[in-house]
C-alpha cells in the first residue's frame, strides 16, 4: 500500500467514526464545491407526466 492509499484509507476511516474535520475532507473530495454560477430560467407548470416529458424536450 502506498503512502497516498495509507492516507486516504485513514481519512476515510476517522470520518467512519464521527471525525467531522475527516468527513468534510472525504465528503468534498467526493463532491466538490460548485465553481459555476446557478442558472434561471422560467419552466411552464407542469401537471402531467406527459407534460413533465415535453417541457424536459425544449429545454
Amino acid at each position: 500500500m502506498t503512502l497516498a492509499e495509507a492516507l486516504t484509507r485513514k481519512a476515510i476511516d476517522l470520518a467512519k467514526a464521527g471525525d467531522l474535520t475527516a468527513l468534510r475532507l472525504c465528503f468534498y473530495r467526493i463532491i466538490p464545491s460548485r465553481k459555476d454560477r446557478p442558472l434561471s430560467f422560467a419552466v411552464p407548470a407542469i401537471t402531467s407526466p406527459a407534460e413533465a416529458a415535453s417541457t424536459v424536450a425544449q429545454y
